[in-house]
């Protein structure tokens, strides 16, 4: 008994340190990420002017939806791998590797045809609400940014074992890698061509991708070599097993799909494309916060399936508590963040906008009600206990569009950003019951499933 405990204390040290190094490299890389980021806004939107990135906006909203359709197979991949690991059973590994990457890969491909037959009959000018006459470019452009999110559809299964295996800070690093990439070729882009969305869409879905795809390449060539996919361990009822889990991440990923990527469609469509351009702007600026917090739940996922089969609830009970803490700050500095809003606007965007202090500050209630579900989120997502959120979210996907159509009729783009805040309201509620409930083992029925 006394062994056991020791191991578990051992054990749940290792975590914690793996825990803080992935939380250290995620705040630099996250940091400079957000800096890249909010540098390539008035790059672009100088170059594009404001209704032709509104456009972009809308577009690469209405493309990466494509993302959320591998079926679940890279959260459920994520679980049963760390699973697999956790129980030292590699032949089960190598299954669930090469089973979901030849999954991925057909899927990318069955995706990428759909979308080059469908835009020979869609007007993309029409979808988008831009003018007719960017329909020409919007059409290949289409074609390229699902050629490329498809491509990523695959390698990006190297971020999905790199996360699973408790080390997030990597994928970070390649995603900022890509940001940095974007941020040299559009700013080249600005100084070479005239105003053009052709161009600026091909630099940002190619410059994006390419450290990924080296990536892939050079991780399966050394870390994950003994790994690597081969159709000799493809097993159909290691699909089965995958799906079980993955399935419902699926629908729920769907319902995120509708409830979060929808957004800029309805502003687009209710509110016109400025308003989707003010609210990106927006979004962006209090997505700062949004990022910070992220940067110590992200790593949880994995680090949570561990200590869940491990029964290591003590871990599992301490983290959450100084999360909770952090979430507090975070809040308080969204205040200052807000009051400094015109000082930061000015500097950020040459005085092309100016902040929306309505807009801010809806936006912040839902950062708080956001990532405090996302905290506990995290932690049922690692355990698999998802069959709640499962309804639930689903519920709210269903409702979201004619509840964010009708408040952005009556009141505008602020009553659309009122139904986000209601759904993640709902979920900082039910979310922290149902973690109390499994954690102290009196869970029953759907709460525990």
């Amino acid at each position: 008994m006394l062994n056991t405990k020791i191991k578990k204390i051992v054990k749940g040290s290792d975590r914690s340190t793996k825990y803080k190094k992935n939380i250290v490299f995620l705040i630099v890389s996250q940091t400079l990420g957000v800096f890249v980021s909010l540098m390539l806004v008035p790059i672009t939107l100088n170059y594009l002017g404001t209704k032709e990135y509104g456009v972009w906006i809308t577009l690469t909203t209405l493309i990466a939806w494509f993302s959320f359709f591998d079926i679940g197979l890279g959260h459920g991949l994520r679980n049963k791998y760390a699973e697999a690991k956790a129980q030292n059973d590699e032949t089960n590994v190598r299954k669930y590797v090469s089973t979901a990457f030849y999954l991925l890969v057909l899927l990318s491909f069955l995706i990428f045809l759909i979308v080059l037959v469908a835009s020979r009959f869609i007007n993309w000018a029409m979808i988008l609400n831009a003018p007719q006459a960017l329909a020409p470019q919007l059409n290949i452009l289409a074609i390229i940014v699902a050629g490329t999110f498809c491509i990523r559809f695959v390698v990006n299964i190297v971020s999905t074992l790199l996360t699973a295996d408790q080390e997030p800070s990597i994928p970070a690093l390649i995603g900022l890698l890509g940001q940095c990439l974007s941020l040299l070729v559009v700013y080249l882009i600005t100084k070479l061509t005239t105003s053009s969305l052709l161009y600026i869409g091909i630099a940002l879905s190619l410059s994006q991708i390419f450290p990924l795809v080296l990536a892939f390449i050079y991780l399966f060539s050394t870390k994950y070599k003994t790994i690597f996919p081969s159709l000799s361990y493809f097993s159909k009822p290691h699909i089965r097993s995958i799906f079980s889990l993955g399935i419902r991440f699926f629908v729920i990923q769907i319902t995120a799909l509708v409830i979060f990527q929808s957004n800029n469609i309805i502003i687009a469509h209710v509110c016109g494309l400025e308003d989707v351009t003010k609210f990106n702007i927006a979004y962006k600026y209090i997505y700062i916060l949004t990022m910070a917090f992220s940067t110590f739940v992200n790593p949880l996922w994995s680090a949570i399936t561990e200590a869940y089969i491990k029964e290591d609830t003590l871990w599992i009970n301490n983290i959450i508590k100084r999360l909770n803490q952090l979430l507090l700050l975070l809040a308080f500095a969204g205040i200052i963040l807000i009051m400094i809003s015109p000082f930061v606007y000015k500097i950020w965007l040459n005085n092309t906008f100016t902040p929306n202090f309505v807009l801010l500050s809806l936006l912040l209630l839902y950062f708080i009600f956001y990532s405090r579900s996302l905290l506990y989120r995290s932690f049922m997502n690692g355990a698999g206990k998802i069959s709640l959120q499962f309804i639930v979210t689903f519920i709210q996907s269903l409702l979201h569009i004619p509840f964010a159509i009708l408040m952005g009729k009556y009141i505008g783009l602020p009553g659309i950003v009122m139904v986000m805040i209601l759904w993640a309201f709902i979920n900082a509620i039910w979310e922290p019951i149902q973690f109390s409930r499994i954690i102290n083992k009196t869970a029953k029925g759907i709460w525990n499933r």
